[in-house]
């Protein structure tokens, strides 16, 4: 799996722009497990200082060129939690992630 930051402050792959976050996935009978383990480090935010809620989206690209090169578009379809146009580059428009 590759994963990249797409549209923000600090794009590209995720082994250059957040090299603390890891991310494992599998193939299931019905779909897909993704598993994603972020630092707070790399997010901005310190919960021992009350900092809990944060902007938070999901997108999953349909991209089935094994070959593709970083940061070529092949892009088919995508599923994402907040779908609206140009969403990665308007924090407003995400959801929120509250830590409990």
């Amino acid at each position: 799996m590759r994963a990249a930051r797409d549209a923000d402050a600090r794009q590209g792959p995720i082994a250059e722009t957040a090299p603390g976050t890891r991310l494992t996935s599998w193939k299931t009978t019905d779909g897909y497990v993704i598993r994603a383990a972020v630092p707070f480090s790399e997010i901005g935010i310190d919960p021992s200082k009350g900092q809990r809620r944060f902007g938070f989206n999901v997108l999953i690209y349909d991209g089935d060129k094994a070959d593709a090169a970083v940061g070529e578009n092949i892009n088919r379809s995508r599923l994402a939690w907040a779908p609206r146009s140009g969403v990665q580059g308007r924090p407003e428009d995400w959801g929120r992630a509250d830590l409990r």
